[in-house]
């Protein structure tokens, strides 16, 4: 209860709308610069099957997921504003905490691991005509700050069960895991590994993705109460 008091007061709930609106149109900028590429023109042959196998992305899903959340956001934080409750709460907290958190946070920090070991691993180096180094962090860094931002920002209580949040986690993942074991079967490479890499290595990356975001999504729950125990209780001391 406590923590919903110092979080919810008027300033800090135009804070946020004020971040969820700047977030959103960042968000809008970059799809319609990035999505709107059309890669089969490129001199390089390897980069044509992107115009299709853009909308395949881990990328393209969690940061268009994450705008659809950012509406649902401003428009819960605005109901909360004029003291009314709504219904889309929960929904909001559930789909943070399923798919927005666990799914970005892993994605973010793999693919600058990968960058840094060896980029072609993520894309053909051809595509820095494309895409600047800007693009990469609008996708992968501030979409990492914003989680972080989201994560401490707005109070949420640990769940009674985690049950269900898990189902919807594994439940998005292996939806995205048989789209790209689908487009494999076709012969496309979503990502380069995907080409390179032999069914064994294919496989414990399936597993290590799985563990990674039950890790993330669990995670996330232990910071919590860590991070709302240390304000509450410099709260008591203050006053």
């Amino acid at each position: 209860m406590t923590n919903n008091i110092l979080l919810n007061s008027s300033s800090h709930i135009n804070a946020r709308i004020l971040v969820y609106v700047l977030a959103f149109l960042h968000l809008v900028f970059v799809a319609a610069k990035l999505l709107s590429i059309d890669f089969s023109g490129a001199e390089d042959p390897q980069l044509h099957p992107y115009s299709r196998m853009k909308w395949k992305l881990i990328t393209t899903w969690f940061n268009l997921a994450t705008m659809a959340y950012l509406v649902i956001c401003i428009y819960c934080e605005w109901q909360e504003k004029k003291g009314n409750k709504t219904k889309l709460a929960p929904i909001r907290h559930l789909i943070f905490s399923s798919i927005i958190l666990p799914t970005t946070v892993f994605a973010d920090i793999l693919f600058w691991l990968l960058w840094s070991k060896n980029r072609e691993l993520l894309m053909p180096l051809s595509t820095d005509i494309y895409i600047p180094l800007w693009a990469h962090h609008s996708m992968h860094t501030v979409s990492l700050v914003f989680v972080i931002f989201e994560l401490v920002s707005v109070p949420r209580k640990r769940p009674a069960s985690l049950k269900k949040g898990i189902a919807i986690m594994i439940s998005f993942m292996t939806l995205y895991v048989l789209l790209c074991v689908e487009s494999l079967r076709k012969g496309e490479f979503v990502y380069p590994l995907l080409r390179t890499w032999c069914i064994q290595k294919l496989f414990v990356l399936i597993i290590f993705t799985y563990i990674s975001h039950l890790f993330y999504y669990t995670s996330q729950w232990l910071i919590m109460d860590i991070f709302w125990g240390f304000i509450l209780k410099g709260k008591q001391n203050f006053m």
